[in-house]
């Protein structure tokens, strides 16, 4: 049952993975991922982005899961963000503790612990921020 009215993320029921780490409900159906997702990333730049929320996340278990992602979308292999461009990217930080980061990100100081970047051939590097 809904604790609150949805909030954007909620809203769209094909967000494809992404929470709102003000919303409890999206907090508690992050709490139910089985395993705990490792990491959380957000994405920036591109030809329809900007800076998405930033509480806005998606999970993912490994570094290497987030490139993987961030390069099926820059060759248009999903339909769900289709607009990912040499010019976007991720932003990615460490969920061991889901709170911590909650208010981490709320606080305005949203420094990633890892970005995306693409190489001279369209690969995709995840480097320390």
């Amino acid at each position: 049952m809904r604790q609150s009215d949805p909030c954007p993320a909620c809203a769209d029921d094909g967000r494809g993975g992404t929470f709102d780490l003000t919303c409890p409900d999206c907090l508690a159906e992050w709490a139910a991922l089985s395993p705990a997702p490792r990491y959380a990333f957000r994405w920036y730049g591109g030809g329809s982005y900007g800076h998405a929320p930033a509480t806005e996340v998606e999970p993912a278990q490994s570094l290497r899961e987030v490139r993987e992602t961030v390069a099926r979308r820059f060759h248009g292999c999903d339909s769900y963000r289709p607009a990912v461009d040499e010019n976007s990217g991720a932003w990615i930080y460490r969920a061991g503790d889901l709170e911590s980061l909650a208010s981490y990100l709320k606080s305005g100081d949203t420094y990633p612990d890892f970005v995306t970047e693409f190489g001279p051939r369209g690969g995709v590097r995840v480097t320390p921020a």
